[in-house]
């Protein structure tokens, strides 16, 4: 598509409710998630980037039950935009004050379904991956070690890269760990944490990072200082306390996008774009 460019799909929004249901729609702004794949910002937050291209013919609607209802999406390209791939989001959650789960504490859930609007704005294409700031820590909430490592899209298209862990103690291999990572948006940085299949005692680790997948093979090496052992796994995490959240309320419509311009893509909460949050499931990329 190309600079300066408009178009414009309707989107079918079906009722799955045995109730009536008032729904608020919103675009926002398409980011990476913590461990890679797209995620979505919050209604609250400010829209910067590729959700600002987006106009909704409605922000709010009530249907009946089993009832149906088109709205209109109209994407308008910015005459400077930049070559490459730019992605935004359509929102649809209900109007009414989120509900609170039950348990032992209560959490405010907000359950929301969206389309994704990928734009590849014509222009020269680039790929590129730059390895930052290394470190180990804990997986949030357990003894797990992980190698986080900074990852950063220098190109200007989606890019799912690969990346490959050594660490060595004392002269000694301490193992090797491979994994094939979701998209990193053109752009973004993402602290990437690469869990570690077996505990780490304390100590320092010569660490070597290598990326590849995503234009030229990046290398990065530092040596690690862990404080105190990490003496988790992935199949057993250690000591932790995480409460247990009661149920969550369901809700459902469906959404048919028109002419394969906007995909589905599932939801997660949204982080500032130089902090991303995890996402716990990876969505697919459509244009």
């Amino acid at each position: 598509m190309s600079a300066g460019g408009t178009i414009t799909r309707d989107i079918e929004v079906k009722s799955g409710s045995s109730e009536p249901q008032t729904l608020l729609s919103y675009p926002v702004d398409g980011l990476t998630g913590t461990t890679t794949g797209v995620v979505f910002g919050n209604r609250t937050d400010d829209v910067r980037e590729a959700g600002r291209w987006v106009t909704l013919s409605e922000d709010r609607f009530t249907l009946a039950p089993g009832a149906t209802r088109r709205v209109r999406a109209t994407i308008r390209v910015p005459q400077n935009a930049s070559a490459g791939d730019h992605v935004g989001g359509i929102i649809f959650q209900p109007a009414g004050k989120p509900e609170a789960s039950g348990g032992s504490f209560s959490v405010r859930q907000v359950v929301r379904v969206g389309l994704a609007a990928h734009v590849r704005v014509d222009g020269a294409l680039r790929r590129g991956m730059e390895v930052g700031e290394l470190g180990i820590k804990p997986v949030a909430g357990t003894q797990v070690p992980s190698i986080v490592v900074g990852l950063t899209n220098t190109g200007n298209v989606l890019c799912k890269p690969k990346l490959q862990v050594a660490l060595t103690r004392d002269g000694q291999p301490a193992g090797t760990e491979t994994r094939q990572l979701d998209t990193v948006l053109p752009g973004d940085e993402v602290p990437y944490p690469m869990p570690w299949p077996e505990p780490l005692e304390s100590g320092t680790y010569d660490t070597g990072v290598t990326v590849t997948g995503c234009g030229p093979a990046v290398e990065q090496t530092a040596a690690l200082t862990l404080a105190d052992s990490l003496t988790g796994t992935p199949q057993n995490q250690g000591p932790r306390e995480i409460p247990k959240p009661g149920g969550i309320p369901v809700w459902a419509i469906g959404l048919v996008a028109f002419f394969g311009l906007l995909g589905g893509f599932l939801l997660a909460r949204r982080r500032p774009r130089r902090e991303p949050q995890p996402q716990p499931q990876a969505p697919p990329s459509l244009t």
